[in-house]
């Protein structure tokens, strides 16, 4: 980049190590409304106007445009004891790239299901049905009800059908008959 850009910004690239212990004096940014089981978008800037010189504010998501205002305070830790660096997560053998459990295996999750399994609680009411549930057990009786009732209707049009046939052929079988009785 700066070969293509002469005129443009400068970078400096110092390789940067830390050595195999921490630093005995440490800075430490507290703020009471810090919780262990949240995530934070933290965004500072420079401020004149702030008493330690810095604002920082707490965007809750990184996506969002503004945050509000936190208060902090940076503490001084001094450690009497020597304290090597911790490592991350990644330096250790990765649990994702490893091979799950086989079936039959037992572990933490599958002697939790299997103690869960055998707890019934004849206290716990069942579960309601949903709208959409209603709904669609009410369609479905319904329609049960207009096939049973077009079959009737179509087994009573038979009858009626096979019955005046039946009368019709029994008059017109002897046509004798009826011209005698006029």
């Amino acid at each position: 980049m700066m070969q293509e850009d002469p005129e443009g910004p400068r970078f400096l690239i110092v390789p940067w190590s830390p050595g195999e212990n921490r630093p005995t004096t440490r800075q430490v940014l507290h703020s009471d409304g810090f919780k262990i089981s949240r995530t934070y978008s933290l965004t500072g800037a420079l401020s004149s106007y702030a008493a330690s010189g810095i604002v920082i504010k707490n965007k809750i998501f990184s996506d969002m445009a503004d945050g509000e205002s936190m208060t902090f305070e940076i503490q001084s830790v001094v450690s009497e004891d020597v304290v090597a660096w911790r490592r991350g997560y990644y330096d250790q053998p990765r649990s994702w790239e490893e091979t799950g459990p086989e079936p039959g295996d037992q572990n933490s999750l599958t002697r939790r299901y299997a103690a869960q399994k055998q707890r019934v609680t004849p206290s716990m009411p069942k579960p309601r049905p949903s709208f959409l549930e209603s709904c669609s057990t009410k369609a479905l009786s319904l329609r049960r009800a207009a096939t049973k009732k077009k079959r009737q209707g179509q087994q009573l049009r038979n009858e009626a059908d096979s019955s005046s046939s039946d009368s019709s052929s029994t008059s017109s079988s002897n046509p004798d008959d009826a011209s005698e009785s006029t």
